[in-house]
């Protein structure tokens, strides 16, 4: 288990709090005018035309709730309301409101449905989570890295060591303050119990240099596989 600080916590917080930052909230409402994807051409310039009209009665100060009323074809939600608009669900509404202040009308966004004039009701910029609203995550995921870097290290230390000292695993178990296990007896193709388990042991442990025709004095250590993906080994027959 790799043991981490407080401090260390807060550093990692405050090197990667970027990451941490909530997106914008964006709330629009809408005039639909509805306009079928298999439009013929003169159904999709009288759309235009319907979307042009109602432009310009906005421009020229007429209530958006009036014309919400009077013109949309959204007839289930007839206050226009569209709650708030997710950039990962409606892309194309938030990319066209994201730069638009509350009151402020977006240029006409064509989907499926037809054409879509829409109004921002409400923004609320990103904020950056609290160190104590990511303390636990941020944590975790400090100690599962420095976890996998020190297990990198010891990882090299051992193939570097059982590479060195090929006759015997009692260096490399040394440097690592380690214990070096020995299996039950093994057979080459049945599995067994222990390390006789795991099929890379017993390839290994039957290779020419490692079993070396039973003789253990000849024998020497096999290159360091891993067991697991946390747990690396490095095996001999002695």
């Amino acid at each position: 288990t790799v043991e981490i600080s407080d401090a260390q916590v807060k550093q990692a917080y405050d090197s990667t709090k970027d990451q941490y930052r909530t997106a914008p909230i964006i709330k629009a409402a809408h005039i639909l005018v509805a306009l079928n994807k298999n439009a013929t051409p003169a159904q999709q310039s009288a759309a235009q035309a319907r979307v042009q009209k109602i432009q310009a009665e906005l421009a020229a100060g007429a209530d958006f709730a009036a014309l919400v009323k009077k013109h949309s074809d959204d007839k289930f939600s007839p206050q226009g309301d569209l709650g708030i608009i997710d950039a990962n669900q409606n892309k194309a509404f938030f990319d066209a409101l994201q730069s638009k202040k509350v009151g402020e009308y977006a240029a006409p966004v064509q989907d499926d449905q037809g054409w879509h004039i829409l109004k921002v009701t409400l923004t609320k910029p990103g904020e950056i989570k609290t160190f104590e609203g990511v303390k636990t995550e941020l944590a975790l995921q400090l100690r599962e890295r420095l976890a996998r870097e020190r297990y990198q290290k010891l990882y090299k230390q051992m193939k570097a060591e059982a590479e060195e000292n090929d006759e015997s695993l009692d260096g490399a178990a040394g440097k690592l303050k380690a214990t070096v296990q020995e299996s039950d007896w093994m057979s080459q193709h049945q599995k067994g119990s222990g390390l006789g388990a795991y099929d890379k042991v017993r390839e290994l442990a039957f290779s020419h240099d490692v079993f070396a025709k039973g003789v253990p004095s000849k024998s020497r250590n096999s290159a360091v596989i891993e067991l697991d993906a946390n747990t690396p080994k490095a095996r001999a027959v002695v």
